[in-house]
């Protein structure tokens, strides 16, 4: 299996191809009918996958492209700077990992920031929320961390390794309790939060394509 600059693009190209005929479908409802949510998260997620390997694979076979394809070659290799032998292509690629650099930076601060922001909030021991996570495990998966904090004004989740469930300072009936941790836990027990992180990483390294904007967005939503 080989990386090279061809198996690059045409990674690029199919998959943006598939992300774009995915949304459509799953406008639609089309994709939901065929495949359910999960199916539809799947396919998203081999895209995805499928950008951050843009081998080529074995069983790849060539595609006649004719003249165009002639012309293309011709063109990105166009030198641009001919004293020191810069092609279009070359400069292309400057740019495109001097994005991704500074893209993944900002992503790399801001999650480190708000882990900060997580280890100096307080822990006290909540009994109630405590008892009730008891009862979602059911004592049987690997407990995440409750923390309350006036920082936050809904209720989310947090963490690849260290998971954890943060809930605002407010008061919460015994049952409006038990479905917040519910539903917490589902994500953090689906992943989710990794899956939202593979993603940012995704947009941060295709940062010029506004497909993996979209695939960000809808898998959001689905």
């Amino acid at each position: 299996m080989l990386i090279t600059i061809f198996s690059i693009w045409m990674t690029v190209l199919w998959s943006s191809i598939l992300i774009l005929v995915f949304y459509i479908k799953r406008k639609k409802c089309i994709l939901l009918e065929v495949c359910s949510v999960s199916g539809v998260l799947i396919l998203y997620l081999f895209c995805a996958v499928r950008l951050v390997i843009p081998v080529e694979l074995p069983w790849t076979k060539e595609v006649w492209g004719g003249e165009f394809y002639n012309w293309a070659y011709e063109a990105v290799r166009y030198e641009v700077v001919a004293d020191v032998n810069i092609q279009i292509y070359q400069m292309f690629y400057l740019v495109w990992m001097a994005g991704a650099v500074l893209f993944l930076g900002k992503l790399a601060a801001s999650y480190g920031k708000l882990i900060k922001l997580l280890n100096r909030i307080p822990i006290h021991k909540d009994e109630k929320a405590e008892a009730i996570l008891t009862t979602v495990l059911k004592n049987k998966e690997k407990r995440p961390e409750i923390r309350r904090t006036s920082a936050i004004e809904i209720p989310c989740c947090i963490g690849v390794f260290h998971k954890r469930i943060l809930l605002p300072a407010k008061e919460y009936s015994e049952e409006e309790l038990y479905y917040i941790i519910l539903h917490e836990y589902t994500h953090l027990k689906n992943n989710d939060v990794l899956t939202k992180l593979l993603i940012n990483i995704i947009c941060a390294l295709y940062w010029w394509n506004p497909l993996v904007y979209l695939l960000r967005k809808d898998m959001q939503q689905s």
